[in-house]
Parts: structure tokens; C-alpha cells; sequence
């Protein structure tokens, strides 16, 4: 469930992604349910006048548990706030 899987993030990157979903920053929202899991895409305005792209793959694992990877364009990368942000406007 979408609330587990934002373990994978810190508490203020967490808290940092709240703002953004709770302020509508996710944009475009692409979900892609697959067999092994969804892949999410969307576009998440942050600091600068561009939003960045981000991708967010859900899976998994051989002992079951579900595994989140990502990728951003904002300058962390990966398991950034925007990350966390796809995740939070998903589950909502």
C-alpha cells in the first residue's frame, strides 16, 4: 500500500512532498499498473520555472515486499520530494 512505501523516504523529504501534493504541484500524473507492480510518471513543479520529470517504479521483491525506486530530474536524483510527492497524489 502507498502509505508503506513512503518509508523509503526520510520524514522531511516526506513533509517536503506533502506540500507539494497538498499544493497541487503534481502535474500530469501518468500511472501504469503492470503484472510485477505500477510505474508512475508525472511532473512536479519545484524551484525552478520548469517542473521536473519524475518517474517512480513500484515492485516486488523475491520476499514480496514492495520496493520503490526513482528517478528525477531535480539535482538528488533519486528518492527525492518529488518522488515522494508522485507517491502521496496516487494514493490520494
Amino acid at each position: 500500500d502507498f502509505p508503506t512505501l513512503l518509508e523509503a523516504f526520510d520524514t522531511v523529504t516526506t513533509g517536503r512532498a506533502l506540500t507539494l501534493q497538498v499544493e497541487d504541484h503534481v502535474l500530469d500524473l501518468d500511472v501504469e499498473t503492470l503484472t510485477a507492480g505500477v510505474n508512475l510518471t508525472a511532473n512536479v513543479m519545484g524551484s525552478r520555472p520548469q517542473p521536473y520529470t519524475t518517474h517512480v517504479a513500484v515492485r516486488r521483491n523475491k520476499q514480496d515486499n514492495l520496493v520503490v525506486t526513482s528517478h528525477c530530474t531535480c539535482p538528488v536524483e533519486t528518492l527525492c520530494k518529488h518522488a515522494a510527492a508522485v507517491l502521496l497524489e496516487r494514493s490520494d
